[in-house]
């Protein structure tokens, strides 16, 4: 099992433009023609009228001569954006924005501790813990729960339970590595790996994964135990 930081490319806005000093919103304007608003808001020109893009990236909006930057690396959702598949961070650095329809969507949350950043013109999003239903782009990336009790899988949309991680080792995360204490479960919890065991939390049952489930295989008489030997891990229910 292994993952990694999702890297993207992002673009500052630098076109060619034609525009006077009265520049607004809504305001009439011909293809490709740019404006700062004020100094963290830029203006592009979709269908012919002045659309805002914000411009909250350190460096904000500038002119110079006939350029306009503007530094979307920080945005909100919903926010407009003038090149398609443009990326930038969230505020709180918890999610990777994408532009589509000239306006920015939630594409992957960033819950890892390093959350969303830049280096350069490459966005990482650290997308080593998740919730359920949280976005994603990274089909078969794996993520532990804000807990660390489940493992979650991206389905190309968004992540959902791959396995519960009740041992006491929980879901970890070493380097590009993941790893989920499937040792410990309750009757019904999702499982990756057909045929292998679990105890109850109780320790009053042997369970098996069988369907992506787990499922009662017996009761025991005596406390449910399970000892790490080498790669393998060896059940006992008397």
């Amino acid at each position: 099992m292994t993952k990694g930081l999702f890297y993207s490319t992002f673009f500052l806005l630098g076109l060619a433009l034609t525009t006077g000093c009265k520049a607004k919103p809504g305001g009439r304007c011909s293809a490709n023609q740019t404006a700062c608003a004020d100094p963290h808001t830029g203006l592009f020109c979709l269908d012919g009228k002045y659309a805002e893009m914000t411009c909250a990236g350190a460096d904000g909006c500038v002119t110079s001569g006939k350029q306009v930057d503007c530094d979307n690396t920080i945005a909100a959702k919903g926010d407009g954006c003038s090149e398609p598949e443009d990326l930038a961070c969230t505020a709180d650095k918890k999610g990777e924005l994408r532009c589509r329809g000239n306006h920015f969507l939630v594409a992957s949350t960033c819950r890892g501790p390093t959350g969303c950043f830049f280096t350069g013109n490459k966005l990482h999003c650290d997308t080593d813990l998740a919730d359920t239903n949280d976005p994603c782009e990274e089909k078969d990336d794996l993520a532990c729960s804000l807990d660390k009790k489940a493992l979650y899988k991206c389905d190309g949309q968004k992540y959902d339970i791959e396995s519960s991680c009740r041992g006491p080792k929980g879901c970890a995360i070493d380097g590009n590595n993941v790893s989920c204490d499937h040792h410990v479960a309750e009757l019904g919890d999702p499982c990756r790996f057909e045929s292998s065991y679990a105890c109850t939390g109780d320790r009053k049952a042997l369970l098996a994964c069988h369907g992506s489930k787990f499922k009662q295989e017996k009761k025991c008489n005596k406390p449910c135990a399970f000892t790490d030997r080498g790669d393998q891990t060896e059940f006992d229910c008397p």
